[in-house]
């Protein structure tokens, strides 16, 4: 993975921007949605080497319920 293949990080930053939460189903006092943390990060990926394609990430792609 990234953080055990030295040679990745040379060509590729990954910023973690956040947590995942989803809603519970239930309402605060205030009318406000309770979410739970789930496991996983929102974040950006900056490609630095021109021959990293982006395929590299197929494996790890997430599709978020709506």
């Amino acid at each position: 993975g990234y953080y055990d293949d030295e040679s990745m990080q040379d060509d590729i930053l990954i910023d973690v921007i956040g947590n995942v939460y989803k809603e519970t189903g239930e309402l605060t006092e205030d009318g406000e949605p309770i979410c739970i943390k789930e496991n996983g990060y929102f974040v950006n990926v900056r490609i630095i080497n021109d021959s990293q394609i982006s395929s590299l990430f197929d494996e790890y792609v997430v599709a978020v319920e709506h």
